[in-house]
């Protein structure tokens, strides 16, 4: 019976990137929703992942996290978010002057996602 409910009631809601309501930000228990470049969810639409790839990570107003793959170029980095950047050979993660906390937090976890260990770098204090 319960199944049978849910099917019947159950509603599907379209959400647009980057637009995401807390609710669903909140069904990854605290690590940021990934949003990776490239492909569908079709079997055979992925691309490659590039050798080279930028993760602007953002928080919403509730504290939820989203990071989103952009091109990597200076030109996309923000003082008020968190990036992570990962190469063939390192990962960074670069703290923008405005950066808050749960965005800081956002940027350590995908680096876990992706397994790899980044130096932290603030804004103003690249080389």
């Amino acid at each position: 019976m319960t199944v049978l409910t849910s099917i019947v009631f159950s509603a599907q809601v379209r959400v647009v990137q980057g637009k995401e309501p807390a609710h669903l930000l909140s069904l990854f228990g605290g690590k940021p929703m990934i949003v990776h470049k490239g492909g569908t969810s079709r079997e055979g639409g992925q691309t490659p992942d590039a050798a080279i790839r930028l993760f602007q990570v953002r928080a919403s107003s509730s504290g939820f996290s989203r990071a989103v793959e952009v091109d990597a170029s200076a030109a996309n980095l923000n003082s008020n978010d968190t990036f992570v950047l990962k190469t063939p050979s390192a990962a960074y993660l670069w703290v923008g002057q405005g950066a808050s906390d749960p965005e800081k937090q956002g940027a350590r976890e995908l680096l876990k996602v992706l397994g790899v260990s980044g130096s932290e770098i603030a804004e103003g204090r690249e080389t």
